[in-house]
């Protein structure tokens, strides 16, 4: 296990060479080995925006990002909101290092849930039938 201290040393020479280009903080976290690249993933040093990025290869729209940046990564486990289609809203977390993307209805229950880095795009599909 990463020491907190070592983690915050990593997230700076990361963020150091990415600045804030997506593509490139996602080809360094592919690059790290796995138990580096899934605590800063599950850390505070990451934002939830980036995290997305990392797993959808995309970025939601405006809003969405603007949300998603406002959370540190480690929120992503709990769900965030991204954004509202209609009478439903898009929950994006992220379980046990997989990525979820959640329909919730307008009264907050569960219509569907997809998971895998396809997620995102099989949930916009969906709400598009």
């Amino acid at each position: 296990m990463i020491d907190f201290y070592e983690l915050a040393e990593l997230a700076d020479r990361v963020l150091g060479l990415c600045e804030d280009d997506d593509i490139k903080l996602a080809e360094t976290l592919d690059a790290l080995d796995e138990e580096s690249r899934n605590a800063l993933i599950d850390s505070g040093f990451l934002n939830a925006k980036q995290v997305f990025y990392y797993h959808f290869r995309e970025s939601p729209d405006a809003l969405g990002e603007d949300r998603l940046m406002l959370h540190a990564a480690s929120e992503c486990r709990n769900g965030l909101k991204i954004d509202e289609y209609d009478l439903y809203t898009l929950v994006f977390s992220v379980n046990e290092g997989i990525p979820v993307i959640t329909i919730m209805d307008d009264i907050g229950e569960e219509v569907i849930s997809f998971s895998g880095h396809e997620a995102y795009r099989d949930a916009l599909n969906y709400i598009k039938k």
